[in-house]
């Protein structure tokens, strides 16, 4: 999916993107809801060396 965004909407998403699980939606695209889930990051061996939200 590709989203063309004005700038209120780019700072209203800004201020909401942070590394840690949560939804939501921001005043300039009430019907879209974002979705940060939680990522593990692995090396080359498949263990992780870091979990994202």
């Amino acid at each position: 999916m590709e989203m063309v965004l004005n700038k209120k909407a780019v700072e209203e998403l800004a201020e909401q993107l942070q590394p840690c699980v949560k939804k939501f939606s921001i005043p300039s695209l009430k019907s879209i809801v974002f979705e940060i889930v939680k990522t593990d990051v692995k090396d080359s061996e498949e263990n992780i060396v870091e979990t994202i939200g």
